[in-house]
């Protein structure tokens, strides 16, 4: 293939943007109420459409076309289907701007997450309501879990007490919240 990376609709980056059999980071932010949709290979942007439009064909949960919410790497007609291997994928309720996506790191076959010197990894999340779970592996202790709503300027502030356990929850509060766990 060409190596671009888009859709006819919003428009394609330019060829040799990404090569087969090469781990990547790519992003896709939409901000469709203001009809701008930014493309993202491992951090930098390498495109940006002002094609998008509220409510439309790129829209989630949207009833412009008949059939399920989201498709991924195809499209209704089943004419442009393509498999791929795909390490993580992540849908947020806002646009991230280029920082936060950049924040995010390189590609890696182990998943989102942000690096951390000590070797802590959060292996798993789950929301209960109000609440989230947090549980990680790595590092000897004591841990303390951290919680920003921004990764462009963060505000890391404590949760909880220090910790020599591997598990720890937390009170949702905001549309958006980043975690880290540090010794």
């Amino acid at each position: 293939g060409s190596g671009r990376l888009g859709i006819g609709a919003l428009g394609y980056a330019a060829e040799g943007t990404i090569e087969a059999a090469t781990w990547y980071r790519i992003a896709f932010a939409a901000d469709l109420g203001a009809g701008t949709v930014d493309y993202y290979v491992d951090g930098n942007p390498v495109y940006a459409s002002t094609s998008g439009g509220l409510d439309g064909r790129f829209s989630l949960f949207s009833d412009a076309n008949d059939g399920p919410d989201i498709l991924l790497f195809n499209e209704p007609s089943g004419s442009y289907t393509h498999e791929m291997l795909i390490g993580s994928f992540l849908i947020t309720d806002r646009t991230m701007n280029a920082e936060e996506i950049a924040a995010l790191g390189g590609a890696s076959a182990n998943g989102i997450q942000l690096s951390t010197d000590q070797g802590i990894r959060i292996s798993n999340l789950q929301i209960d309501g109000s609440t989230i779970q947090i549980q990680w592996e790595g590092g000897q202790g004591p841990f303390q879990v951290q919680k920003t709503s921004s990764l462009s300027e963060p505000d890391w502030q404590n949760v909880g007490q220090s910790t020599n356990e591997t598990s720890a929850s937390d009170t949702i509060e905001g549309a958006t919240g980043f975690y880290r766990i540090v010794e």
